[in-house]
This record gives structure tokens, C-alpha cells and sequence, in this order.
């Protein structure tokens, strides 16, 4: 059985979902393909994840418009190139990625139903706008669409069970709750040391670790200033960071702060794996402000835990169940916004890293990708209306 995954995302390399989901289709015996738009915004023909055929593209409206303007045409011109890869490859499972691809569902769908391709699916990694599920109009659009595809796959139970109450009517399709665990590649990797600038940089001292931390709705501030009111303790700050950020940090602190926060920038997934092991904490932060974040469900939450590092997370729904049912970590009072409340969670975490370790370790087994290969086997037979 041959798939073709479509997406749109930052790049390949970082994209820690579509390589578990992709490895485990084809250790379910499936020829496995991808098409996808990177932030880099390039075409070309490589493999990626141990030997996975995948096609990059190139949007030419990108050099039309600014970013974020003319998004109408960047979304057709993305469409036009993702149905030209299906009419060519003609998969017997086209598997569509996030919401932004809801246009092209019924247009698949008239592809399934004219028989050049098999099955459609549909894998929602995030939720929808708040505004967009507070329209009714756009409620009944995402559920029309929902039926057109053979299965739908969604990123925690809890955001199935939200769009689920806001539905006028059940769903038809099936759905599937896919959580976003580690897998034993991630988990089984041999610890090894950090890379020797990071070690320098270090200089021996414990240092937080902030996954994703500056990206926007991460309180980022709020951590950097915490960590500075500590003594001796550094962090280390992995993914993309705003300008803004590093000038509130020279406003308030002058070039200080650069000796105890440092920032690497992108790092491939399977390369965070060094700087979790060596940490004394992974710091998972996201804004409550809208649904999608109050129910995320962050694989670096999950990548800590598996490699049996305490976190420090706020009170997100999905998180603070997760580390109160194991005690591997802090949950905060609130999502991370309040400096004195980050102070108090890291100063708890120092002083029983050891037990929190011991239940990381412990919770790994249950927080493990492959105890989910069962959903596989059910996406792979499911064939809609059957």
C-alpha cells in the first residue's frame, strides 16, 4: 500500500510527528512518500527519516507578496502544486496534514470517489481558531469536511472531546486519537555528551532547558527573568526566537544576561536529545489563551519524560495531568506568566531532582509511540462508509 503524506511545515527535520508516523507506516509494510512546503521555501528531491522518498516545493507567490499578505494566493498556488503530486502519483492513501489543507478535502474526496486514489485521511495537529469554533457556519464547514475523509486523526483526547461538544451532529467519520509520544528510536538513543561549545558555554554549571521556549505564548520574559533572579543556574533556550525578546533582555539586564541564557537557535529533533539528558529541567510553557494551547499536547513534554527528565510545565489541562499522575515534575499555579511562581517551581525541582528523575524514568513506559501501532492497523483498513 503506497502513501502520500502532504504538509506544510517548518522542515522536515523538525517535524518529530511525520517521522514517527511515517516510520510506522512503513514498518506496517507501506511505501511511504512525502510532499511538503518548508519554511525554506526550495524545491528539490531528497530522503529524509532513513531512506523516505520526499519532495520539497517552491511557492513563487512567496516573492509576490509579504509575509502573512496574500494568502489566498500562497493557499492556491499550494493546492495546485499538492493536487498535481496526487493526479501524478495517484496513492492508494492520500494523508493530508493540518487544517490549513481544508480546502483540498473535497477535492481529494472527487478523487476518491472517481478512483484515482484510495482513501483520504486527515491529520489535524492543531485545533482551529477560537473564533472559528465559536462560527457555526465554520463548525459545520470542518464537520462537512470531516465526513469527506475516510478518517480523521486528531494530536489529544481532549481536543477530539472539544470539537466533538461544539458539533451540531455526530461525526460519520471515525476518529482517531494519535498522542504525541516519543518512540523507542527517540527513547533507546545512548546518551552521549553535549556539543563541546555548549559544554564551554556551561562552563559546569546546571543549566533549564527551554524546548520552543521563545516562540511566541511561551513566557519566555518570565523564565529569562527568573532564571536570572538565581544563582549560578543557566538555561538553554532550543527553536526560533523573536528581536524583541533579546532587546528586553538588553534593556533590563544589559549583556549580563548572555553568560547565563544562551540561545541555539533550530537544532534537528533527534539532536535535542544531548541537551535533555544533561538538563536539569525541560521547561514546557504555553499561554492559555486560546483552546489550542490551554489543551496542547507538546512532544517535548513527552521527550522529557521519556528520557527521564524532570519538567516544569503550567496548568494546561493535558500537561498537568500528565505530571501529577507521575510525579516527575512542578506544575505551576498558573501558565508560566508570573515570575515569582517560575522561581518557587525551579527552586522545588532543585531540591528533589533526584525522585522526580526516578518517576520520569518510571512514566517512560507508558508514554511510548509504539504502544499506539494498533491506530495504524485501524487507519490502514479504514475505507469510508464501511
Amino acid at each position: 500500500m503506497n502513501v502520500l503524506m502532504l504538509i506544510n511545515t517548518p522542515g522536515l527535520d523538525y517535524d518529530d510527528r511525520l517521522r514517527k508516523e511515517v516510520l510506522s507506516l512503513r514498518e506496517s509494510g507501506c511505501q511511504v512518500a512525502i510532499v511538503a512546503l518548508e519554511y525554506a521555501n526550495q524545491a528539490d528531491e531528497k530522503k529524509v527519516y532513513g531512506g523516505i522518498e520526499a519532495t520539497t516545493l517552491r511557492l513563487r507567490s512567496r516573492n509576490w507578496f509579504p509575509r502573512a499578505q496574500g494568502l489566498a494566493v500562497k493557499t492556491a498556488e499550494l493546492y495546485g502544486h499538492f493536487l498535481a503530486q496526487v493526479l501524478r502519483q495517484k496513492p492508494e492513501i492520500a494523508w493530508i496534514h493540518n487544517l490549513e489543507l481544508l480546502g483540498l478535502v473535497p477535492l481529494l474526496a472527487l478523487l476518491c470517489r472517481l478512483g484515482v486514489i484510495g482513501r483520504l485521511i486527515w491529520d489535524q495537529h492543531e485545533l482551529p481558531s477560537d473564533a472559528r469554533i465559536d462560527n457555526r457556519f465554520f463548525m459545520r464547514l470542518l464537520a462537512f469536511c470531516m465526513n469527506l475523509c475516510d478518517a480523521v486523526v486528531m494530536a489529544n483526547p481532549q481536543r477530539y472531546q472539544l470539537i466533538q461538544s461544539r458539533l451540531e451532529h455526530p461525526l460519520r467519520t471515525p476518529v482517531y486519537v494519535l498522542d504525541n509520544y516519543p518512540d523507542r528510536t527517540f527513547i533507546e538513543t545512548p546518551p552521549t555528551g553535549l556539543p563541546a561549545e555548549i559544554s564551554q558555554w556551561l562552563a559546569g554549571s546546571d543549566f533549564v532547558l527551554a524546548q520552543g521556549g521563545a516562540s511566541p505564548g511561551r513566557y519566555l520574559r518570565e523564565l529569562a527573568q527568573a532564571i536570572l533572579s538565581l544563582e549560578s543556574i543557566k538555561m538553554v533556550v532550543i527553536g526560533p526566537h523573536q528581536q524583541g525578546d533579546l532587546e528586553f533582555l538588553d534593556d533590563r539586564f544589559g549583556a549580563q544576561w548572555r553568560q547565563r541564557i544562551l540561545f541555539t537557535g533550530f537544532v534537528p529533533q533527534m539532536d535535542i536529545i544531548p541537551f535533555i539528558d544533561h538538563a536539569l529541567v525541560s521547561v514546557v510553557f504555553y499561554q492559555i489563551t486560546t483552546a489550542n494551547s490551554r489543551l496542547c499536547a507538546p512532544n517535548r513534554l513527552y521527550q522529557a519524560i521519556g528520557r527521564g527528565t524532570p519538567v516544569l510545565v503550567g496548568n494546561n489541562p493535558p500537561m498537568a495531568a500528565v505530571v501529577e499522575q507521575w510525579q516527575c515534575g512542578v506544575v505551576l499555579s498558573d501558565d508560566g506568566r508570573n515570575v515569582a511562581e517560575i522561581v518557587r517551581g525551579l527552586t522545588a525541582i532543585s531540591t528533589s531532582a533526584a525522585d522526580l528523575r526516578r518517576n520520569a524514568e518510571r512514566a517512560r513506559a507508558s508514554m511510548l509511540w509504539e504502544t499506539q501501532l494498533d491506530v495504524f492497523e485501524k487507519l490502514l483498513g479504514e475505507q469510508h462508509g464501511s
